[in-house]
C-alpha cells in the first residue's frame, strides 16, 4: 500500500482497466487482492473510486443482465471473492446504498432474484458474493424484494443441500 493517494487511485485505474479489458484470471486476482480493499481507504476520494470500480466491474452487469451463470468476468470475480473481500464487496453495497440519487445499481434486486431462481432450479448454488450482494441489496432496497420468490429458492437450496456445497468447494 503506498502513501500516495495518487498513486493508490492510479494503481486501482490500472488494474481495473485490465479486468475491464478481460485480461484474465491473474487481473481478476490482483485487483481482488490490491483493490478491493481500498474501498475502505482513509482518504476518501480513494475510496470513493474504489467503490465506483466494484459497482462498474461487478454490480452493473448483474443489473445490465451481462451476468450469467456462465464464464463471464464479473461471474468469474464473484466465485473468486471469498473470506475478507466478501467484508469489502459488503462494506461497498452498504456505501453504494447511502448514495443519493445513485444508490445501488437499477436492476440489481430484479437480477439477483433471477439469478437465485435460475441456480436453484439447476440446482447449482448461488456463491457467497452473490448471496452478500442479495442481502445488501434486499436491505436497501426493501420495495423491490419479492419474498415468496426469494423464499422459495432458498428453500430449495437449503433442501437440496447447498450449504453443504458450498462448504466443500
Amino acid at each position: 500500500r503506498d502513501a500516495s493517494t495518487l498513486v493508490r487511485k492510479q494503481a486501482l485505474d490500472s488494474v481495473s482497466g485490465l479486468v475491464a479489458a478481460n485480461a484474465g484470471e491473474e487481473a481478476i486476482k490482483a485487483w481482488s487482492a490490491m483493490c478491493f480493499p481500498l474501498v475502505r481507504d482513509t482518504e476518501p476520494s480513494v475510496a470513493e473510486r474504489a467503490i465506483d470500480a466494484v459497482a462498474t466491474l461487478l454490480l452493473d452487469p448483474i443489473a445490465n443482465k451481462k451476468h450469467s451463470m456462465g464464464g463471464e468476468e464479473s461471474a468469474r470475480m464473484l466465485r473468486m471473492i471469498k473470506d475478507e473481500s466478501l467484508l469489502h464487496l459488503q462494506w461497498t453495497c452498504k456505501a453504494l446504498a447511502r448514495r443519493k440519487p445513485s444508490g445501488l445499481p437499477q436492476g440489481l434486486m430484479k437480477n439477483l432474484v433471477a439469478m437465485l431462481e435460475v441456480a436453484s432450479e439447476a440446482g447449482q448454488p448461488l456463491g457467497a458474493a452473490e448471496w452478500t450482494i442479495l442481502e445488501e441489496s434486499a436491505a436497501g432496497q426493501v420495495s423491490g424484494v419479492h419474498a415468496p420468490a426469494l423464499t422459495a429458492a432458498y428453500d430449495r437450496g437449503v433442501l437440496e443441500g447447498w450449504d453443504e456445497q458450498a462448504g466443500a468447494a
